[in-house]
Parts: structure tokens; sequence; C-alpha cells
């Protein structure tokens, strides 16, 4: 492994298996909604849609309680305990769906509470050293995607062959490795993310709550009450809160350079969602799903992405990313981002028999994957720079929250190319029209955004 001290290596391991088990199980979650639940496409989209932003949403309040009580190391394991028991619940659903929605509510808690947490903890270590920051950031990274690399394959497979309930299985035995390293390492972390309370009563009452808490959120998700206006609300206390928190701990700079990086992230989020919701199911109905004769379902094409980043992210890691550089990255990224659309656009053009050729599937992924290694570290790198002191958790969890956003911005584009119909000539036609709208809509955006980033550069300087 790079020259990174034990913690790192810790958190590459625990990523691993914890990122296995959440794609695994998502990368099935809409297959599973419309073809075992009889679901139809909108309906999907919007259980897909609130299930993936209450993941992003609730580290908005763990992290407030990170940050003053609990500490990241507790909120990580109680994380990874909780989404266990959203794993026995998805065993249940089939006698009925009400367990699926309760475990999502149980999988929107626990990762919530582990991701935000693992990502401000590798912020905690080479603080006066950015280059070798955004390089751990970058390696960490790769050891995400190993795991969500195996995940779609492995359960992709699973599913394929043996059933939707078998490959969750898998993805609930991920979930067990990945808790049992935690405790097992949980003593690496040299004294950092430790509990800043040590009333052990706050403990035991707090994962109780959270028992209560994802109950409630499974409801919510059930029955579509995380809607447009709950959004709407939840973005202007976001926004009330990060302006608070900034003006007591930061500076003016700051607070705008951290509104930009949230506006950026949300902009890249949209285009990101299509890959993991509706281009799944593009590829189950009019993608050839076949290499020289041997199946590759739908669900396995997502391994594509992480499986780039593992290849070339060790190369990304070795860099060293200056300020420069960042920007550069940044605006090469989000143009190949936007520009992958109109590949799947022109696949659709060249259908023979409506059926799109594989290349025209896995292309476009690749290129995203390529994008996601150019701005991942400006981000990550970015985003721990600019948080105050008092409030680190909290700024990494309000640029998970505009994955929220992000997700229901998606979900209208999904809704978009929802189809009613099966017939393949339907939704191809549905489908080329969609992307060739999005490449236009998307490619727009990010060239009459590029004047925002050097903005950013000049707001986030110290002096």
């Amino acid at each position: 492994m790079f020259d990174f001290i034990k913690p790192i290596k810790t958190i590459f391991i625990v990523q691993i298996f914890e990122r296995f088990s959440y794609y695994g199980f998502r990368s099935c979650l809409i297959l599973f909604l419309i073809n075992k639940l009889k679901f139809d496409d909108s309906t999907a989209y919007a259980v897909f849609s609130a299930y993936v932003g209450l993941v992003y949403g609730l580290p908005i309040l763990g992290s407030f309680l990170t940050d003053r009580i609990f500490g990241m190391k507790l909120m990580m394991k109680y994380g990874l305990l909780i989404n266990l028991i959203g794993h026995f619940c998805v065993g249940f659903s089939i006698y009925s769906e009400n367990f699926i929605f309760l475990a999502l509510g149980f999988f929107a808690v626990g990762v919530s509470f582990y991701k935000s947490n693992i990502t401000n903890l590798i912020g905690e270590y080479y603080k006066d050293n950015e280059a070798k920051r955004s390089a751990a950031f970058t390696f960490v990274h790769v050891g995400v995607n190993i795991g969500a690399c195996l995940g779609p394959i492995i359960c992709g497979y699973a599913y394929y062959f043996s059933g939707y309930y078998f490959a969750f299985m898998l993805a609930a035995i991920g979930n067990l490795i990945s808790y049992i390293l935690l405790l097992i390492f949980y003593n690496n972390f040299e004294g950092k993310g430790e509990i800043v309370n040590q009333d052990l009563n706050y403990k035991y009452l707090f994962f109780f709550i959270s028992i209560i808490l994802s109950f409630a959120i499974g409801f919510v998700i059930k029955h579509n009450y995380f809607n447009e206006d709950v959004i709407f609300y939840l973005a202007t206390a976001a926004l009330i809160f990060y302006f608070y928190l900034m003006y007591c701990y930061s500076n003016l700079k700051f607070l705008f350079a951290g509104l930009i990086l949230i506006f950026f992230n949300i902009l890249i989020g949209v285009i990101e969602y299509q890959y993991g919701s509706l281009i799944t199911v593009v590829a189950e109905r009019n993608v050839v799903n076949n290499i020289l004769g041997f199946p590759v379902p739908a669900v396995v094409g997502l391994a594509i992405n992480p499986l780039t980043v593992i290849l070339f992210g060790l190369y990304f890691a070795k860099q060293s990313y200056s300020n420069l550089k960042q920007i550069f990255n940044f605006l090469i990224g989000i143009l190949l981002s936007a520009t992958s659309f109109f590949v799947v656009y022109f696949g659709c053009l060249m259908a023979v028999d409506n059926n799109v050729g594989y290349f025209y599937y896995a292309f476009p992924i690749f290129m995203l994957s390529i994008a996601e290694l150019y701005f991942t570290p400006f981000f990550l790198s970015n985003i721990t720079l600019l948080s105050p002191a008092k409030a680190k958790s909290f700024m990494i969890s309000m640029l998970m929250l505009s994955n929220t956003f992000s997700s229901f911005i998606g979900l209208q584009f999904n809704k978009y190319m929802a189809v009613d119909s099966l017939n393949k000539a339907e939704s191809l036609k549905i489908y080329t029209q969609g992307f060739q709208d999005f490449g236009y809509i998307f490619t727009g955006i990010a060239i009459l955004i590029t004047p925002l980033i050097f903005i950013f550069n000049y707001l986030k300087k110290r002096n």
C-alpha cells in the first residue's frame, strides 16, 4: 500500500465491505421494485429517490450529535449496526412489501450515521499537508470503489441466477464483515473521533431513539411524505443553520465559497443520479445485456464505474494536487459528465431491433467514472479546508445534504423518461429524445458555470 498511516489503511479496509453491502443492495433495488413488487416506473423512481435522498439528508442531524456528544467513531459503529437490522428486515419482505420500506428506513438512518463520519475522520489526518490529504481521500476512494465494484457484480449475478433475496443476503454478509472489522480495529484511530460527552446513558438512549426514527423513516418513504414541500423546508432550515455556523465560526469569504461548492455538488449529483437509477432500467429494457453470448445483467453494468476508478485511481492517488491543477481537473470532470448523455443518445439512434449496443451503455459510465476521479479530490479536500473547527461534521453533512436535493431534481428527470408500456419500440423512442435533451441541458449548464470555479478559488483563500 501507499505510505499512509495505519488509520487511513483501516478505513480503506472497512470501506471495501461496507460499500459492497450498500451498492450490492442499492444496485438491485430499482429493478426489485419494478420487477418483483410490480411498481410502475414513476412510483419506483419516487421510492428510490426518497431512499437515496434520506441517506444523504439525515447526516445533517447526525453531525450535530457527532460534533457535540458522540464523536465520529461511535456514530460509525451505530450506523453499521443499524444497517444490519435493515438487512434483517429485507428478508421478511418476502412476506409483506411493508418490510422493504422498513428496511429502507433502517438503511437511511444507518448509512447516514456512518458515511459522513468516515469521510470527516479522514480529514482529521494530514491537516497541514493539502497534497497528502487529497491523496489520502483518493486512496480511500479506491477502497470504496473496490466494494462498489464487487457489490453490483456479485449481487447482480446472484439475483440473475438465484433471485433477489439471495443477492440481498450477500449484501447483508458484507455489512456484517465491515462491522466486525471496525470493532477489531477500533483502537487504530489514534485518539481521533472520540466521544465528546462521556455520559454513557446518552449512548444507549440515542441508539433506542435511532431505532424509532428508522421505523418513522420507513413510514415516510412508503407514503411518499418526503416530497418537494419537505425538501423546500429542509433546504431553508439547513441554509439558515449553515449561515449561523459560518457567521459564528468562520468568515464571509468561506461562507460563500462553501455555497458555491455545494451548488457544484448538486449539479454533478443530478448527473450521477441518472446512472444509478434511470440507466439501470434502460439497460434492463433496451440494451443487449450480453458480451459474445455471455450474459451481463443490467445491474452488473454498474460495476463499470467503480472498476474504472480502481484501475485509474491508484495513478490519481500518486498525484500532487496543486490549487491550479484542482481547478483544471474539476473543469474536465464536469464536462465529461455532462457530455456522456450524448453517447447514450447516439446509441439509441443506432439501435437494432430496438436494442442498444452494450458499448453505448458502458462507455458513458466509463466517462462518468473518469470525471469522478478528476473532481472527487476537489470536493473532499476543499470541504474539509472550509470547515470550521467546531462544525466539521456539519459541513460534510451539508455537502451530503446537497445530494438529497440532487436526488429530487434527478427524480424529475427520471419521471420525464418514465415508460408506461413495456413495448420496446415505445420505450426506445422516449429514451432517445430524453437523452438528447439531457445532453444539451447539462452540457450547457456546465459551460455557463465555469466562471464560478475561479470565483470559488478566490474566496477560499485565507488571506
